[in-house]
């Protein structure tokens, strides 16, 4: 069907293909629509970039920040708070100043006010562990930190260098 809207076939095989289009509604129908994408393309150029659109789009970027958001040393002292909160952290529970276990009583004399008429639980917690939970949070956080003002700068600075 396409040979014969671009005109390459040769009369016997062009008149052959109407016949089978005329016997095949299918068929007609899809000549008809290739006819009409056909002339439709053909009544429209087909648009090219300009030759310098590159180097004027290469040009354009610079107009623009690198960065949107915080100044990089702003990051730098987050990322060194952090560091030195879970260096602190460590360094108490190290001393064993978390060690102990302590305990919450929810029938204590504070809620007897309120009359409950079950027995409320208590429940304990270890000290220690909310604190290392917190050091091992406070440490994601730095890394994440780490990558986004530090090594995500770096790298982007020697990847420009080497172009």
């Amino acid at each position: 069907m396409l040979e014969y809207i671009d005109g390459t076939l040769n009369a016997d095989e062009a008149a052959e293909l109407i016949h089978l289009a005329e016997a095949r509604p299918e068929l007609k129908n899809r000549l008809r629509e290739l006819q009409a994408l056909n002339s439709y393309f053909t009544g429209h150029a087909v648009r090219q970039p300009s030759k310098n659109f590159t180097q004027q789009v290469m040009a354009r970027l610079d107009q623009y920040p690198r960065q949107a958001g915080q100044p990089i040393w702003k990051n730098i002292m987050l990322l060194a708070g952090i560091v030195v909160t879970a260096g602190i952290a460590a360094w108490l529970v190290s001393l064993g100043l978390f060690d102990g276990t302590a305990r919450i009583d929810l029938n204590s004399v504070m809620f007897q006010k309120v009359p409950i008429k079950q027995s409320l639980p208590s429940f304990s917690f270890d000290g220690k562990t909310i604190v290392n939970a917190i050091i091992i949070f406070n440490l994601v956080i730095a890394f994440f930190l780490l990558v986004r003002t530090v090594l995500r700068p770096w790298f982007q600075r020697r990847s420009r260098l080497h172009f």
